[in-house]
C-alpha cells in the first residue's frame, strides 16, 4: 500500500509540472497565462510564441504522461491480486493528467490534459494512439480548431481501444480521459457552437 501510496502523489506531482509556463518564462521573460487565452498548454504558446516553443511545450508535457505510466509502475508496482498492472498503470494515468489540469504549483489551474493524456495513451496503446493522433490531425487541416479536433480525438479513443483489443482498464481509462478532456473544453465547446472559437491560425503573439 505504502508503494501505492507513492506512486499516485509521484505521478500527481509529475503531472502538475508546468512545462509551459517554465519553458515561456526562462526562454522569454514571459507568463504564458497574461496571454492568449491564458492557457498553460502548448495550444497557447503555439498561438502566442510560435511553432518551435509550442513543440517543446508539446513534447514535455507528453513527456510527463510517458514517464508516469511506464518509469512509475516499472519502481512501484508489486504483483496484488486485487490490483493488475494494467488498473495500477490507467490509476497513475489519470491522476498525471489530473495534476496537469489541476497543478499545485499554479494554484491548481493548469493546461487541458490533452498532450499529456496523448504520452499516456501513445505508452499504454500505441496503435490505438496512432490513429487517434491521425484523426486529430485531419481534423485540425480541415476544421483549422485545435479543441474541435481534441475532442473528436478523445471521442474516437474508446472505439479504437476495442478496435485494438486493449486491456479492459485502458478501455475504461479512455472512456474516463474523453470525460476529464470534455470539461476542461467546456468553454471552447460553447464557443465552437456560437461560432466564436479561435483557430490555429490566429496568432497573438506576446
Amino acid at each position: 500500500m505504502l508503494y501505492f501510496i507513492i506512486a499516485v502523489i509521484l505521478a500527481y506531482l509529475i503531472g502538475s509540472i508546468p512545462t509551459a509556463y517554465i519553458v515561456t518564462y526562462f526562454k522569454k521573460g514571459v507568463d504564458i497565462r497574461n496571454y492568449g487565452s491564458g492557457n498553460v498548454g502548448a495550444t497557447n504558446t503555439l498561438r502566442v510564441l510560435g511553432k518551435g516553443m509550442g513543440a517543446l511545450v508539446l513534447a514535455a508535457d507528453m513527456a510527463k504522461g510517458i514517464l508516469c505510466v511506464t518509469l512509475l509502475p516499472q519502481i512501484f508496482y508489486t504483483n496484488q491480486p486485487d490490483t493488475s498492472i494494467y488498473t495500477f498503470k490507467a490509476l497513475l494515468a489519470v491522476v498525471a493528467a489530473c495534476g496537469h489540469i489541476w497543478t499545485v504549483f499554479l494554484k491548481f489551474k493548469g493546461g487541458k490534459g490533452v498532450a499529456t493524456t496523448c504520452g499516456i495513451i501513445l505508452a499504454l496503446a500505441t496503435p490505438a494512439a496512432l490513429l487517434s493522433f491521425l484523426i486529430w490531425i485531419l481534423t485540425v487541416i480541415f476544421s483549422k480548431y485545435v479543441s474541435l479536433a481534441s475532442l473528436v480525438m478523445m471521442a474516437a479513443l474508446p472505439f479504437l481501444m476495442l478496435a485494438f483489443k486493449q486491456p479492459t482498464p485502458y478501455f475504461y481509462l479512455s472512456i474516463l480521459l474523453f470525460v476529464i478532456i470534455t470539461y476542461t473544453h467546456r468553454d471552447n465547446v460553447k464557443r465552437l457552437i456560437a461560432g466564436t472559437e479561435n483557430k490555429i491560425t490566429q496568432k497573438k503573439t506576446a
